[in-house]
C-alpha cells in the first residue's frame, strides 16, 4: 500500500527506502536488512554529534539514578 507513496518525504527515512529497493527487486532482503542496520547506526551517530554540541544538555549514565533524581528534583 505504501509503494505509490514512496516519494513522500516521510517515507524517505531509514528503513523505508531500503525496503522499497527490496520491493523493486533491486536488492535482496538480507541486503535490505544490512543496509537498514548500517543506516540506523549512521543516523544515530549524526544525532549524537549534533546533540553533543548543545551545552544545555545534561548527560547521565543510566545507572546513575541518584544524580538523575537530584537533577530532576532541583529543576522543579
Amino acid at each position: 500500500n505504501l509503494i505509490p507513496h514512496q516519494d513522500l518525504v516521510a517515507l524517505q527515512t531509514v528503513g523505508y527506502s531500503e525496503l522499497f529497493s527490496f520491493f523493486k527487486d533491486e536488492i535482496g532482503l538480507d541486503r535490505a536488512i544490512e543496509l537498514i542496520k548500517q543506516h540506523s547506526r549512521n543516523y544515530a551517530k549524526k544525532q549524537m554529534t549534533w546533540l553533543r554540541k548543545d551545552l544545555e544538555i545534561n548527560w547521565f549514565h543510566p545507572d546513575n539514578q541518584k544524580d538523575i533524581l537530584d537533577f530532576v528534583s532541583h529543576r522543579q
